[in-house]
């Protein structure tokens, strides 16, 4: 336990992650001692302290107009993984709702996007349509891909960094390693529990917070303390290495 480690939330609501929940779970975390700290940082320290990195899945709305005010009132530098296809969505859009994406939940526009970089904090890339790469071919997978890389480089923005929609990895692997290589990213990440080990690069462990659990258990979760229970009981089939 307390290795370094990557957590990452989705929305920040009162009907999801309420923002006093997420403001007293930052507060305990520097009071064990972590030290919250940029992805780059985090993936360049050799040593294993307690360093912890934020991120955030699916550029909801509430990114911008909820996350980013504590963000900044905890000097912390997130990383954001983006659907690039699925911003300027409103809330219960079929297509959100058709790629697994939360009811009654709007997204991000690019401007917001904008103004998340102006603001210090980083972007990475999350499928183009929040995409189950278990379960899509490799002809999807590779024009999916294609269409939101292009779209981020339209609007100026490039990433070295990936997060696998839902943690759900390709069957094809070596097929996907090589799509990431071809399109720059140097990092991609899982929500598979686990300390923080850069040496294989495209399979970084990540820890996923619940939106409802108890406050004590996202800290467990955090430290390292259920990594085993998750391996046993809650892993699925589609996140396994």
């Amino acid at each position: 336990m307390f290795d370094k480690r990557i957590v990452t939330i989705h929305d920040v609501a009162t009907d999801t992650l309420a923002p006093k929940r997420l403001r007293r779970y930052l507060k305990w975390i520097q009071r064990i001692g972590y030290k919250f700290v940029s992805i780059d940082q985090l993936l360049n320290e050799k040593r294993q302290k307690k360093l912890i990195t934020l991120t955030i899945d699916d550029a909801y709305s509430s990114t911008i107009s909820e996350t980013l005010s504590i963000l900044e009132e905890f000097d912390i530098t997130a990383l954001l993984f983006v659907p690039t296809g699925l911003l300027n969505h409103s809330k219960n859009d079929p297509e959100l709702l058709a790629n697994d994406c939360y009811r009654n939940k709007s997204t991000m526009t690019w401007d917001d996007l904008h103004v998340w970089i102006e603001h210090g904090q980083q972007i990475g890339f999350h499928t183009d349509k929040h995409l189950d790469l278990f379960h899509s071919s490799n002809e999807l997978i590779e024009r999916d891909f294609t269409n939101g890389m292009k779209a981020l480089h339209g609007k100026g923005i490039n990433t070295p960094y990936f997060a696998y929609p839902k943690g759900f990895l390709p069957q094809d692997r070596l097929f996907f390693e090589s799509l990431l290589e071809k399109n720059n990213i140097k990092y991609a990440f899982t929500i598979n529990h686990g300390k923080v080990d850069s040496v294989d690069r495209y399979y970084i462990n990540r820890v996923c917070l619940g939106n409802n659990e108890p406050l004590f258990w996202s800290i467990l979760k955090t430290i390292g303390a259920t990594d085993r229970f998750f391996y046993k009981k809650r892993q699925h089939p589609e996140q396994k290495i």
